[in-house]
């Protein structure tokens, strides 16, 4: 199991990075005090979309693309439990400029 999450976060980063540069990483761990074998973790890359729309009216559409892939694991009286996921998101941003009136 170990080696398929360092071969799904490798391809991750290995994308993300020969795509576009990479802006952010972001990082998720997690795990309950009481049971300790119940832990979850996430890791992400994130990079601007690179287009903005309608930039010289008061309102602008930009955004940037999110890929994360985690895992959550738990060992219970039922046995072992894991589930995994992988997201890919085109994350908008409607942007409006301040405009003042005057009289």
């Amino acid at each position: 199991m170990k080696l398929v999450k360092f071969l799904v976060l490798g391809g991750m980063l290995f994308l993300a990075t020969s795509v576009h540069a990479v802006d952010s990483v972001s990082l998720e761990a997690g795990s309950n005090f009481k049971n300790p074998d119940t832990n979850m973790w996430r890791v992400g890359v994130q990079w601007d979309w690179g287009k903005k729309w309608f930039e010289d009216s008061p309102v602008t559409i930009g955004g940037y693309w999110d890929v994360s892939a985690g895992s959550w694991h738990t060992d219970d009286a039922d046995g072992s439990h894991d589930i995994g996921d992988f997201r890919e998101a085109l994350n908008k941003s409607f942007l409006r400029t301040p405009f003042f009136v005057q009289p």
